[in-house]
């Protein structure tokens, strides 16, 4: 059978599409599953390699070392590799890198200044590490002139000379020109390609390389990786099967880890691993209904269906057929391979350290996911120590984390610290005046008011879930809460004064032992506001619910909540001035005959003229708008 080496580059290349942002934890994690998938190289770290922090914008999430620590303590059978840029990597580095025995160094250079890799080939040979000499942009020279080059490298002491694509623009007929002279030059060079996406191409150009005698050519799972990326380690795999390739891949794997794990860090890239079946076992997607269908009533892989159905039939669906095909499958041993980064929440004692592990697990967050950031400052109830919570919540494309400061000074020196890593703040108005700067945004809150509407939508919920008619409301609050409840709420529940008459319980200012609770007989549920409100075994002998409550979702509703009004003012509502005409948004009252649209900012419709007065004279024809 036809062979060929895949160089799996996700944890290189694909870390330009998130800034450099794999930790060390991820790359251990995922260079574990591609070496279990069957990869013959996995390459990691920074895209530009070594020595990166000195001159990329972002810095990466660890350092070189812990890059190498994480993927050599993992990887058991496939060669792991580092990318070097003469210029930018250093001797030293080349050192830390046969310290940790890594397997391979790419020396990438411009095809212009080859010759400045040869110092650190020679380092790479001493040092007995396997080297690449990749000669990016090849195509800014012709062939016959890329294959002398390359056959310099090799007289020089490159093991393999890569073919580059840096721009995605190369045609699968130049890419068989350029490799075909130069092992028309010198048969003895092993050739390596690395192509982008940006025409569409990768694959096929990477095809033609492996065609004309390209022994390693790279790839990355979802194809992620700089500008449009790099050939899909998926497709490239299941056509070289189709091809007859000799490839023993564990395919159920690396088509789950490019699901769970690497497709949350693409944006716009909606393809899923049924997509890729589609295509590898050429299934028409009209059929997935009835694929659905016998998957779930078996509980077997809809992917193993589709394949096994397309060996009998690529035409058409037969639900008979596809009941058996099902029923079999489901006879086998079904492992199903559920990939989840554990990112463990990790208690600092000192403060200033929690806020700095905050500080970098936020910036991870934002170039991953771009998600949006934000930091939630309470006045603490309690001692004057700063506290900062540990845990980082998320909603959507929201995350926030929260710390207790004793006053206004406190609050100032915390939001300085962070504000550089954040969107904003949702500060406790207790706290008084902020001094700030300017370029801060703030969002203020009213503590009270807050905890007693969480109070309130709680009680709420229970009542109607369990359909409570008559409800006695007893709650042990700070004063503060209860007033603010009572000037709220009261008229929607029954307050009572006595513990033992109340059907729930709200409970937090003491410790409530079980026999306490014992006495309640009409008792229902407890709400607990504050940890330690109740004996630790209350939950296993009171005949009673208990929840705790979570603030964060209430703290989570604010932010979305002045964000919106945020957005509304300063983005899409206004009044502004166009060529001699005065435009109106979201409700500004503009004088007679302004004309009012939907966003003063990004006009799309018009809907009418002022009467200046709030009213709106309404187009009756839309035509008349433009």
């Amino acid at each position: 059978m036809k062979k060929v080496k895949i160089l799996e580059t996700t944890l290189r290349d694909g870390s330009y599409t998130i800034n450099y942002q794999f930790n060390a934890q991820e790359t251990l994690y995922v260079a574990k599953i591609l070496d279990e998938i069957g990869f013959d190289y996995i390459e990691v770290g920074p895209g530009i390699g070594f020595n990166a922090r000195s001159v990329s914008n972002f810095a990466p999430a660890v350092s070189d070392e812990e890059y190498l620590k994480a993927a050599k303590s993992v990887v058991k059978n496939a060669k792991v590799g580092m990318f070097f840029i003469p210029g930018i990597g250093r001797e030293e580095d080349i050192d830390l890198a046969a310290l940790y025995k890594l397997d391979m160094i790419r020396i990438g250079t411009n095809i212009d200044e080859y010759r400045s890799g040869f110092k650190f080939i020679d380092l790479c040979r001493k040092s007995n590490i396997e080297t690449t000499c990749n000669l990016m942009k090849s195509y800014a020279v012709n062939d016959n002139d890329f294959a002398k080059i390359a056959n310099e490298c090799f007289k020089a002491g490159a093991d393999i000379v890569y073919l580059v694509d840096s721009a995605g623009g190369m045609t699968p007929d130049e890419v068989r020109s350029y490799i075909s002279k130069t092992k028309d030059l010198n048969p003895l060079i092993k050739i390596g390609f690395h192509g982008h996406d940006n025409l569409g191409l990768a694959v096929a150009n990477t095809l033609a390389a492996i065609d004309s005698g390209a022994e390693i050519v790279d790839s990355s799972i979802r194809g992620m990786g700089r500008s449009s990326g790099n050939t899909v380690t998926e497709k490239l795999v299941f056509v070289l099967k189709r091809l007859g390739f000799e490839l023993d891949f564990d395919i159920g794997k690396m088509l789950e880890l490019g699901d769970t794990i690497i497709l949350p860090y693409l944006e716009g890239k909606p393809e899923k691993s049924l997509d890729l079946v589609y295509g590898f076992s050429q299934f028409h997607s009209s059929f997935i209904g009835t694929i659905m269908k016998y998957s779930e009533k078996y509980n077997v892989d809809p992917r193993d269906l589709i394949i096994e159905y397309t060996k009998i039939d690529k035409l058409n669906i037969d639900s008979a057929l596809t009941d058996e095909l099902a029923k079999s499958l489901s006879k086998r041993t079904q492992i199903k391979n559920n990939f989840v980064i554990e990112n463990k929440v990790i208690k600092k004692n000192d403060a200033s350290e929690q806020i700095e592990a905050l500080c970098n697990e936020l910036t991870e967050l934002k170039h991953k996911f771009n998600k949006k950031l934000f930091f939630n400052v309470s006045k603490s109830y309690g001692s004057g120590k700063l506290s900062v919570s540990p845990v980082i919540h998320s909603y959507e494309n929201i995350v926030f984390s929260s710390a207790d400061v004793f006053d206004a000074a406190e609050a100032d020196s915390l939001i300085l610290k962070v504000k550089d890593y954040v969107d904003g703040f949702l500060v406790d108005s207790r706290l008084g005046g902020l001094k700030a700067e300017d370029d801060v945004r703030l969002f203020h809150y009213n503590d009270a008011e807050l905890f007693s509407k969480a109070i309130s939508n709680y009680l709420k919920t229970i009542i109607q879930n369990d359909k409570i008619e008559k409800c006695n409301i007893y709650i042990d609050e700070r004063n503060e809460i209860i007033e603010a409840f009572r000037k709220n709420y009261s008229k929607e529940f029954n307050l009572i004064d006595n513990l033992e008459e109340a059907d729930i319980a709200v409970l937090g200012t003491r410790l409530y032992s079980n026999k306490e609770l014992k006495k309640c007989i009409n008792l229902k549920w407890v709400v607990v506001t504050l940890s330690k409100s109740i004996e630790t075994d209350a939950s296993e002998k009171l005949n009673t619910s208990f929840i705790r409550i979570d603030l964060e979702h209430e703290i989570f509703t604010e932010i979305i909540e002045k964000l919106n009004y945020h957005y509304l003012l300063n983005n899409e509502y206004g009044k502004k001035v166009i060529d001699g005409k005065i435009y109106c948004s979201g409700g500004y009252i503009g004088p007679k005959g302004a004309i009012i649209v939907d966003n003063v900012n990004n006009i799309k419709h018009k809907y009418g003229v002022s009467n200046g007065d709030g009213t709106i004279d309404y187009y009756k024809n839309r035509v008349n708008s433009d």
